[in-house]
């Protein structure tokens, strides 16, 4: 993570302090910038982030972490159904159940801990209600909910981050839950993260969502597809590694209306259980310069189909 000077007006919130308090009483200050300082910050509840804030860490030092006795699920929630103007930066949420690593780290994996706990979770009542969301440098792992979920925004930039591990079996089920899920959103910019090792979900799902662009990405071993997009229209991915997904690379499918302008150009796409690209009925598809190696459904390691099939996997 690369270190983000702070503003001299910051609130800081050294361990053991409230991030909540100091969220709220950044909403009344010119700066509205928080940097959390490094140290495990255990908070009693989820944390409700207001419009025009900055919450900053000092990198992968700076570990939030939702106490499991609060019975509740997200570590972040929007704090008003119009939230704009948020940056949440450098730092690290942990949505495991527990901090300590195990001996065996494998006994500690989400999909086998038994716990239903999500990274943030950003939702609007309207299409396009919330503006501005801005996620950098942010490491998300072990939600058996989804890493990100962000639903209704226009102006969505994913930067730099990494998550991984999330997007397990808890309602409302396998394949539902991703690393990283948009709906219902516009102007979004995904670039240079690490979306990987979802147990049974996507590294990244785009559902009703308009004008994406991902971009320098590594997409790697999710349970599910690398990229799903759906219902979505001007979506392009290039650049990005995709690689040992258990179904396709990228799913661009059909469910009533179909997909329009996806262009998938220049990124290595290989070793996936599916194909490489795996299309129905999309309007305006461009799928070229891609390098494939290894993937697994047909020696063309492509399926672009005009036929309006639902696919269950």
């Amino acid at each position: 993570m690369t270190r983000h000077q702070a503003p001299s007006e910051a609130i800081v919130v050294n361990p053991g302090e409230s991030i909540q308090k100091a969220l709220d009483a950044a909403t009344s200050t010119t700066g509205k910038y928080v940097l959390v300082k490094a140290g495990l910050h255990t908070f009693p509840a989820t944390l409700r982030i207001p419009s025009g804030v900055t919450l900053a860490g000092e990198g992968l030092s700076t570990v939030l972490f939702l106490d499991p006795s609060s019975g509740a699920r997200e570590a972040m929630i929007n704090a008003d159904a119009d939230a704009h103007d948020i940056t949440i930066r450098d730092l690290v949420i942990e949505a495991s159940s527990k901090t300590e690593i195990p001996q065996d780290p494998n006994s500690s994996r989400s999909y086998r801990g038994g716990y239903n706990r999500g990274g943030i979770l950003f939702r609007a009542e309207l299409e396009g209600q919330m503006k501005r969301i801005s996620l950098i440098n942010l490491t998300i792992r072990n939600a058996t909910y989804s890493g990100v979920c962000i639903s209704g925004a226009a102006g969505v930039t994913v930067t730099g981050c990494d998550l991984s591990e999330n997007g397990a079996n808890p309602p409302p089920g396998p394949k539902l839950v991703h690393n990283l899920l948009l709906t219902h959103c516009s102007g979004v910019k995904v670039t240079a993260s690490r979306l990987v090792n979802s147990p049974f979900g996507c590294g990244l799902a785009l559902d009703h969502c308009t004008d994406a662009n991902i971009a320098n990405c590594e997409i790697s071993r999710n349970g599910y597809y690398g990229i799903l997009v759906t219902e979505s229209s001007a979506v392009s991915a290039q650049g990005c590694l995709i690689e040992a997904n258990d179904f396709s690379g990228i799913m661009a499918e059909f469910l009533s209306k179909g997909n329009e302008g996806l262009q998938f150009t220049g990124n290595r796409i290989q070793y996936n259980n599916g194909f490489g690209v795996e299309a129905y009925a999309v309007k305006g598809l461009k799928a070229s310069g891609n390098a494939y190696e290894g993937n697994g459904r047909g020696p063309a390691q492509e399926k672009i189909s005009p036929e309006k099939i639902y696919v269950t996997g």
